[in-house]
């Protein structure tokens, strides 16, 4: 049935999300909420927050009521690592340590990589 999942050394979950899409979507809260259940468990997700600190129709204020977009992991006490985008080494050292928590605990973990957008404001914005 779910033999690969039994053992959470076989594979892992990583997933991406925006800063204003991990707050608005209802499907990152509700598989947050799931992946503590036995039937629905993946051992853990890693995500990645790709924080801008820009929502794509909406400021910050606009589509969250906490200050940090990575907040709704609080609900199942994913650890969270805040870490600047533009420090290669701290991002690598990030995803080494929170890759080393899924495996060991089996439990979903949060990295909010923080940067911005340095040519254009949004998706729709051409470059200058």
């Amino acid at each position: 049935r779910q033999r690969a999942f039994d053992d959470p050394r076989k594979s892992m979950c990583f997933t991406f999300h925006g800063d204003a899409a991990i707050a608005g979507q209802g499907v990152v809260q509700e598989s947050l909420m799931m992946s503590q259940l036995p039937a629905y468990t993946t051992h853990g997700t890693v995500h990645l927050i790709v924080n801008n600190q820009l929502g794509f129709t909406a400021t910050a204020r606009e589509y969250r009521s906490s200050r940090y977009s990575s907040d709704v992991g609080r609900v199942v006490y994913s650890p969270v690592l805040h870490v600047n985008g533009d420090d290669i080494t701290a991002v690598h050292h990030a995803c080494r340590i929170a890759t080393e928590f899924r495996f060991a605990f089996g439990r979903d973990v949060i990295i909010d990589l923080i940067g911005y957008r340095r040519r254009g404001h949004n998706e729709v914005d051409e470059p200058s």
